[in-house]
């Protein structure tokens, strides 16, 4: 671009130049002034579309900063993986900018949180996160996790996730619940990377036959889920 921008202001300067050799030394003269003063606005006005292309800046909700779970102890991490249990605002926005390298992090007044970094810095975070959404399914596979879940991916923008389960074990027991995890995490991911109201789709597919058999969507399903777990730990 600021190769571009030169050539540009090159060809520009050339062209007053011929032009106006044939005139007075005092046209030449306001020409070369015209030019050079195109130039130093042009060149601010580069280095601040540069400043923006190198920083990025998320909003996190204030959803983000609430939790739903009264046992859990202050420190814990919470599904976002980058705020943890009971953590405020404040508290948040001081820890990441002196541990996590942010150029900035502001409370909002609804309870929200900007944050601005660097691009280099917000690349490296959402790959990051990628590995922990890898790490939070293998959990939920397995001898400790659902039993009949057998394998889950999901696209590059975390927007859908597709888990293909044993079906006769899937629908004898609770493993839908796993949707929760799975939601989270992709909801998590899309706030981090802008996207301001986020949505998930889990899909369960039979492993033999690669028939669904059954869908849910993030946010739409979420208290049908959450209402099932209620009843799960009631039992």
């Amino acid at each position: 671009m600021k190769k571009i921008l030169s050539l540009l202001l090159a060809a520009t300067l050339a062209f007053s130049l011929a032009a106006c050799s044939s005139g007075n030394t005092s046209s030449s003269s306001a020409a070369a002034s015209d030019s050079a003063s195109s130039e130093e606005s042009t060149s601010d006005s580069s280095l601040e579309v540069e400043k923006k292309l190198l920083t990025v800046e998320i909003t996190l909700p204030a959803s983000m900063f609430e939790s739903d779970s009264e046992e859990a102890e202050p420190g814990e991490e919470s599904a976002s993986d980058e705020v943890e249990i009971h953590e405020t605002p404040e508290e948040y926005c001081n820890r990441v900018v002196k541990e996590d390298g942010y150029l900035s992090a502001v409370p909002n007044a609804d309870g929200s949180v900007t944050l601005t970094m660097t691009k280099t810095k917000h690349s490296e975070m959402m790959a990051e996160m990628k590995q922990s959404i890898d790490d939070s399914i293998q959990k939920s596979i397995g001898d400790d996790g659902f039993q009949s879940i057998k394998e889950v991916t999901y696209n590059d923008d975390v927007t859908e996730f597709t888990v293909k389960v044993d079906r006769e074990a899937f629908e004898g027991s609770w493993d839908g619940l796993s949707a929760l995890t799975y939601a989270f995490c992709g909801a998590a991911y899309q706030y981090y990377s802008g996207v301001s109201d986020p949505r998930v789709v889990v899909n369960y597919i039979d492993a033999d036959t690669g028939e669904t058999i059954s869908t849910s969507t993030y946010p739409d399903d979420y208290q049908d889920l959450l209402g099932d777990s209620v009843t799960e730990e009631d039992a």
